[in-house]
């Protein structure tokens, strides 16, 4: 499987991921506010963060005769950036979160840092392949 994902679509399956973030986040979760106990502002935060990952993330794959290992290495520290703030934000910061929304926050940055570890793999084998 890893080796269909090529330093192309990467940046597809990561827009991807990041739209669906930008769905539950900006949509659904608002309407399990008391359930997942985490409020509407860090919601809105967390959305904007996902939204801003989806633009460039659609932008890297779109215009492909750009510098690929730049703009991975890129999205790789924006999506760090992204699961430390989800960390601080829902986990440190809020002592409302409830079970519920530790797991969906959990499943969530463990999808991210198993994205991210693609990405860093598809990083190495672009520069092995050379």
């Amino acid at each position: 499987m890893l080796n269909k994902i090529t330093k192309q679509n990467i940046f597809l399956i990561d827009a991807i991921g990041a739209f669906i973030s930008t769905l539950f986040l900006a949509l659904i979760l608002p309407q399990f506010e008391s359930l997942i106990g985490v409020g509407q502002k860090t919601l809105l935060y967390l959305a904007i963060g996902a939204t801003l990952l989806t633009i460039y993330s659609f932008l890297c794959f779109k215009f492909k005769k750009i510098n690929n290992a730049l703009y991975l290495k890129l999205i790789m520290i924006f999506n760090s950036l992204y699961v430390l703030i989800t960390l601080y934000l829902v986990f440190i910061k809020s002592k409302e979160t409830t079970v519920l929304g530790q797991i969906y926050f959990g499943i969530e940055i463990l999808i991210i840092i198993l994205l991210i570890w693609i990405e860093y793999l598809t990083l190495k084998n672009e520069h092995s392949s050379q």
